[in-house]
């Protein structure tokens, strides 16, 4: 007998939102962002597993993240925005900050740069 809810995705659907962020950034940029092992985003994409306590608020924060860089920059850019040290950001990678802070401060930094602010 399976357990209740076994082998149904998470309410936030981390297969929607790795497929998402693979097909925006590439499988070895996200895992990369992500500090996990090349071959996760594949296998959340796939619902063959979920990622775990730590990354899932991550995985969910750079989701957002991501959708809003694509308001303001071409997708080839993003990854080297995140990885990249940001002046609205004290110098920080905005990766960083989403993973040590949550979204709030790296949404202030896209906000800034996109309306041409300067630090």
């Amino acid at each position: 007998m399976s357990e209740p809810g076994a082998g149904l995705a998470p309410a936030w659907d981390p297969s929607r939102r790795a497929q998402f962020l693979v097909d925006t950034l590439g499988n070895k940029v996200l895992a990369n962002l992500l500090g996990v092992a090349e071959s996760q985003p594949s296998r959340w994409r796939r619902s063959e597993e979920v990622p775990s306590a730590k990354v899932a608020p991550l995985l969910v924060d750079l989701d957002h993240v991501v959708g809003r860089l694509l308001l303001v920059w071409d997708k080839s850019v993003i990854g080297d925005w995140l990885l990249g040290r940001n002046a609205f950001l004290g110098g920080a990678r905005p990766i960083d900050v989403l993973a040590m802070k949550g979204a709030a401060q790296v949404m202030e930094a896209i906000e800034a740069e996109s309306a041409g602010a300067y630090a």
